[in-house]
């Protein structure tokens, strides 16, 4: 059974990675005009970057984590919509579009992408990560049309 308590919880584990991502891209913003985040410096801890994304993390991951207990609690009542889909469509945003990041990240700390003679490797990095997520959100377009249909409500 799924109690008002229950519910509020939800709400606001959900809610704090509403209010965590935009002041994170804040944070972000005044480290990086005093000079303290390297986007992809992943291992060095006196950069504001690593800080940034662990904490993001541990958001996301509190959300992820109530939305999967509402989903293991509501399945029954939602079941006549199919919510699985609706709900892994979604986490399949914040999963592609934050991890990806991350493992670019790595690739560019590894040196795997690296600078050319137009363009530095944290250019290279920022564009690839807009491009992919370019090409993802194609993807989420479209499956989001037939997860999200309009068909059951008319």
């Amino acid at each position: 059974k799924v109690g008002s308590m229950f519910l509020r919880r939800v709400y606001i584990c959900i809610l704090q990675y509403v209010v965590i991502k935009p002041l994170s891209a804040v944070a972000a913003m005044i480290l990086y005009a005093c000079d303290s985040y390297t986007e992809g410096a992943i291992t060095n801890i006196s950069d504001g970057y690593i800080w940034v994304t662990i904490i993001v993390t541990t958001s996301v991951a509190i959300a992820v984590y109530a939305l999967v207990n509402f989903y293991v609690a509501t399945a029954n009542i939602l079941e006549p919509l199919n919510p699985i889909w609706m709900f892994l469509s979604v986490k399949a945003i914040l999963f592609a579009s934050f991890w990806q990041s991350i493992v670019v990240a790595i690739c560019t700390s590894l040196r795997l992408i690296e600078q050319t003679l137009t363009r530095s490797a944290s250019e290279i990095d920022m564009s690839l990560q807009d491009f992919l997520i370019c090409v993802e959100m194609l993807l989420v377009a479209l499956a989001f049309r037939k997860v999200f249909s309009y068909r059951p409500f008319v």
